[in-house]
C-alpha cells in the first residue's frame, strides 16, 4: 500500500498549499493520474486527432510529426520513444537495458512489471 494512503489529510501543512488550492478537494497524487483532468486544449487536441487518425495505424505522417517535434525540442528525433501509454515505453526501455545487461533499479511499491525480465 502507498505511503500516501495512510498519512491523513489532516496532516497536511495549509502552509504549504498554494492560496488558488486551499480550501480545494485535496489531490491524489498517489495514483498515476491526473487529479484535475486534461487540459480543455489536450482534450480539444486529443478528440480532433482521433477524428482525423483514429482509425490509422501510424504511417509517414507519424514520422513527419516525429521530426517536427524533434526539432521543435531542439533534440535528435531518434531521442524519441513513443507508445501506447507509459506501461509500454517502460518495457521496452526496461528491454532494451536487460539485452545490454544493464543494471536497473525497481522502486517499491511499483506496478512491479519489470521484474518479469
Amino acid at each position: 500500500m502507498a505511503l500516501a494512503t495512510k498519512i491523513p489529510y489532516a496532516l497536511a501543512d495549509s502552509r504549504l498549499t498554494l492560496p488558488f488550492r486551499q480550501n480545494a478537494a485535496p489531490l491524489l497524487l498517489h495514483f498515476n493520474e491526473n487529479s484535475l483532468g486534461m487540459s480543455p486544449k489536450a482534450l480539444s487536441a486529443a478528440k480532433r486527432a482521433t477524428e482525423l487518425y483514429g482509425n490509422r495505424y501510424a504511417d509517414k505522417s507519424f514520422e513527419a510529426f516525429k521530426f517536427k517535434l524533434a526539432a521543435y525540442h531542439q533534440v535528435k528525433s531518434e531521442h524519441l520513444i513513443f507508445g501506447n501509454g507509459s506501461t509500454e515505453v517502460l518495457q521496452a526501455i526496461a528491454t532494451y537495458a536487460a539485452n545490454i545487461n544493464a543494471t536497473m533499479i525497481e522502486p517499491n511499491p511499483t506496478f512491479g512489471v519489470k521484474r518479469i525480465l
